[in-house]
């Protein structure tokens, strides 16, 4: 397809003196060494961390960091044979990063990646309620078995493929893939669900079953599976989101479902009455609820924290089973939560690790019988797809050919030797952001877990030394002084095992710690630590001083009745943008006896940004505002800037300083720019006698009044991209066309004319984006700048007329009808017409958005074979492999006059 260039660059070129054009380069025959760490996991128990090297250099350096990556050793190994390791043996429980290097006269090397350190799983924490699904295929690694038995996870789910096993009607062969692991994580203690699953080709034309022979062929194979699997070893669950994902002429309701549920109970039921049948809650009301032994459920909320809804949504999930018949105390089973770590839309890995531990104790606490985390390995390597990152292990990145875990899989380890098998005895709120749970069992000492959504220090009384673990395992004894211990609680939870009598916040906190507001990358800065003894009572027995301990430096705290003391500790400064957690212990004559934390945000020391400045559309001239911003608390020097794209280097200008914590900007001078189209930069900028290199995408998206447009459409063949699942994209008759955005009295408008020479759309509304369909997608502001402010909709023309849908794209809001908006749909020969205005307010904006926001669009293709959506244009992204609004294009709202 053709595609044009933005005129805006060539004229800055001229404009900006002479032209610089960026070299290839040549190939040298010499490179940097070989490196690689080869463990298969670097999941270890205690005492087993040993990584493995390979690598052309005579040696190589290592340094090992905290979760923070803020240095804790370091060393070199030599390399013999092209071998080497680094020997960890000695690391205690925990989450580690792991840098190692290698350097030749031609340069350097580096692998970056981390492991996790377990201790070894009490017999009684086996065979828990804590579970993970992990997708088993012919390619699979073994070694996620080895990290799966290490954590320590009493439960499983697998898919079973039907349209694998039986490839001729009434002959079931297994692959041997999925025997291995079946029966490797029997043999472990765990219990794996088993999911009759996909469609067969031998059955309704490989639709989802839905005939009376389809249906019978279909619980002939479940019972098949449970036959061979050992009907006292597993518990088998039928087809997946059925009512979103099924393809059956019957449909996708939950009568649909509930046929194939009665085919599947009926026959296994009948030779297996013991294996447990589950099947997906979603047929509360229906008949299906009756024929099942438990009722799965998959809830997800990212990123928002679980506390937010997760409770809630079991709680009324509980209340309509029991309400409906059959579902009165029937067990649930959380099938799949959990939280993806995407670029664009997901949480970072370390709220994983919190959410992991929370949504799990809220999910008990709301009345769940058994927890199944989604899922235990990425399913791919995308940092900005969404259904690539909910795993806790991550496939091979940065020179680590294994797995390696994410933060989340040390909590999981965490949870499960601290909980596992426990009963959970009571939980409360200490006031309405910290939240405390008990467990236990007859003759084992009780685990409180506590947490809260904002800072708080919580006094323990207690009358004998008690254990805190963290997250990811590490302990702390903490004794008592004058009957109570001092705990910092914040979102990162921990354990508390011990003789607790009683916990509540404390409103005035003995002690108290307090960190900088923010630190910039590479820039240290100040903790305070504070007592308070302005009620002489409270610090009797404290001695004359205290000793505060923050990441091994030590301060002396003078204790003086009657007033406040406080001592100042230098932090390290962070190495990575993100949270920043300092952590105190401190230390009085009987022992340490309280342990606090602070929090910050450790921000890029450097910040460039480059955004399109539409200046008139008739004809349309622009620019390119590229900013830099210096987070530091001092001024920096600001040398050469050089602005890339399209192969040109273009060098601009700025002022030779840049004082702390500001931002200055410099434009490229107007000229002409190509509206639609995508202008991808680079900008290199030397900032603090640093290069500094940026890169991204913008555009200039004139979004005009109904009826004054001037600027051309979106042509899909010019400035979209084609995707399709099975084959290539056919070309303009398959699909292509042209879309134009504008605005009205409080409505966005779209209009779009759609060649395709094939039209089915027969789904109901939530699944319309299954068959021939527009979607589009907004969110205020530059994309990216805001996550939260963000809608797609879809129009389609379905057999009872058009339907504009919600499908709020990170899970806020609630899917349905939009509210107001308006369509008209026609089809005449391969044409496809759609106009549809929704108003503002129904976009997750408040009115017309006042300066640039973000746009996508995505146009769906179905040729009527039976498998739903064969492939999709797109302009811009975020709607279809994954949900991000930071993918969408920035445009802007052009004023009629």
């Amino acid at each position: 397809m053709t595609r044009r260039t933005p005129g805006l660059l060539a004229a800055a070129l001229v404009l900006g003196g002479a032209l610089a054009i960026a070299p290839t380069g040549t190939a040298s025959a010499a490179a940097p060494p070989t490196l690689q760490v080869t463990n298969p996991t670097t999941v270890f128990a205690t005492g087993t961390a040993v990584m493995t090297v390979a690598s052309s250099a005579t040696g190589v350096s290592w340094t090992l960091g905290d979760p923070q990556g803020l240095p804790l050793d370091t060393g070199t190994s030599p390399v013999t044979a092209g071998k080497a390791s680094v020997d960890l043996t000695g690391l205690d429980p925990g989450y580690y990063e792991l840098t190692v290097t290698a350097t030749n006269v031609d340069g350097t090397s580096t692998a970056t990646g981390s492991l996790a350190v377990v201790d070894p799983l009490p017999t009684d924490r086996r065979g828990s309620v804590f579970g993970a699904g992990t997708h088993v295929f012919e390619t699979y690694k073994s070694a996620q078995l080895d990290a799966f038995d290490l954590v320590g996870y009493g439960l499983t789910r697998f898919d079973v493929s039907w349209r694998v096993v039986e490839k001729t009607k009434g002959v079931y062969t297994f692959p041997a893939y999925l025997d291995t692991a079946v029966h490797r994580v029997i043999a472990a203690g765990a219990r794996p669900e088993l999911v009759a699953n996909f469609a067969n080709p031998l059955y309704d034309e490989g639709r989802t079953p839905g005939s009376p022979e389809a249906l019978a062929a279909f619980a002939e194979f479940a019972n098949a599976v449970v036959e061979h699997y050992g009907p006292d070893d597993i518990d088998l669950a039928v087809w997946n989101e059925y009512t979103f994902n099924s393809t059956s002429e019957c449909g996708d309701t939950p009568e649909c479902y509930s046929e194939m549920i009665a085919a599947v109970t009926d026959r296994v039921h009948r030779d297996h009455p013991g294996t447990p049948v589950t099947a997906s809650s979603t047929v509360t009301g229906a008949p299906g609820l009756a024929e099942i032994d438990a009722a799965s459920a998959h809830f997800y909320g990212y990123p928002d924290p679980p506390e937010t809804f997760l409770a809630q949504r079991l709680t009324e999930l509980r209340q309509q089973m029991d309400a409906a018949p059959g579902g009165a105390g029937l067990p649930i089973w959380l099938d799949e939560f959990g939280y993806p770590t995407h670029i664009g839309g997901g949480t970072s890995a370390d709220q994983q690790a919190d959410y992991a531990i929370r949504s799990q104790v809220l999910a008990l606490g709301a009345g769940a019988d058994r927890l199944y985390w989604y899922d235990l390995v990425n399913d791919g390597w995308g940092e900005d797809v969404r259904e690539n990152q909910f795993g806790v292990l991550r496939l091979s990145r940065n020179g680590f050919t294994g797995l390696t875990p994410k933060p989340g899989l040390a909590a999981q380890a965490t949870v499960i030797r601290q909980l596992g098998n426990l009963d959970l005895l009571g939980q409360q709120q200490l006031d309405p952001v910290t939240h405390l749970a008990r467990f236990g069992a007859p003759g084992k000492d009780d685990v409180r877990v506590l947490w809260s959504t904002e800072p708080r220090t919580v006094a323990l009384v207690a009358t004998h030394p008690v254990t805190v673990t963290d997250r990811f395992g590490a302990q702390t004894v903490l004794t008592p002084a004058a009957g109570r211990v001092h705990l910092a609680v914040d979102g990162h939870p921990v354990f508390v095992s011990g003789a607790v009598r009683q916990a509540a916040v404390v409103a005035t906190p003995l002690l108290s710690f307090a960190v900088p507001d923010r630190l910039a990358v590479g820039e240290s800065g100040s903790a305070t630590i504070t007592l308070d003894c302005t009620h002489p009572v409270r610090c009797a027995g404290l001695g004359r001083s205290l000793d505060a301990h923050v990441q091994g430096r030590t301060a002396q705290l003078p204790v003086r009745p009657g007033r406040v003391s406080t001592a100042a500790v230098q932090l390290t400064a962070p190495v990575r943008d993100g949270e920043y957690q300092a952590v105190a212990t401190v230390t009085g004559p009987k022992g340490m006896f309280a342990a606090l934390s602070g929090s910050t945000t450790a921000v890029p020391a450097t910040v460039i940004s480059a955004v399109g400045d539409l200046a008139a559309i008739d004809p349309a001239t622009g620019t390119v505002r590229v900013s830099i911003t210096n987070n530091t608390a001092h001024q920096v020097p600001l040398g050469t800037i050089t602005f890339s794209a399209d192969g040109r280097d273009v060098p601009l200008t700025g002022p030779s300083v840049i004082p702390a914590t500001s931002t200055v900007e410099v434009a490229l001078p107007d000229g002409p720019v190509q509206v639609w189209a995508d202008l991808r930069w680079t900008v290199t900028a030397e900032v603090g006698g640093r290069t500094e290199t940026a890169s991204g995408s913008t555009g200039f998206g004139p979004v005009q009044a109904s009826g004054t447009q001037v600027s051309a459409p979106i042509d899909l063949e010019e400035f979209g991209r084609f995707t399709y699942a099975a084959r290539e994209w056919g070309g303009p008759a398959d699909l292509s066309g042209t879309v134009v955005p504008s605005y009205g009295d409080g409505v966005f408008v779209l209009d779009a004319e759609i060649t395709d020479d094939v039209f089915q759309q027969a789904n109901a509304p939530e699944n319309l984006w299954r068959s021939d369909s527009v979607q589009f997608a907004v969110s205020d502001g530059v994309p990216g700048s805001n996550l939260r402010e963000s809608m797609e909709i879809g129009v389609a023309l379905l057999p009872d007329g058009p339907v504009v849908y919600s499908f709020p794209p990170l899970n806020f809001g609630k899917k349905g009808i939009t509210p107001g908006a308006t369509a008209q749909v026609t089809r005449d020969g391969t044409t496809t017409r759609y106009h549809v205005e929704v108003p503002w307010t129904s976009l997750a904006l408040d009115g017309p958005p006042a300066g640039t926001f973000g746009l996508s669009l995505a146009v769906n293709d179905d040729d009527n074979d039976g498998l739903g959506r064969a492939g999709f244009a797109e302009w811009g992204s975020g709607i279809t492999a994954t949900k991000s609004p930071a993918l969408f294009r920035p445009v802007e709202l052009w004023p009629a006059s």
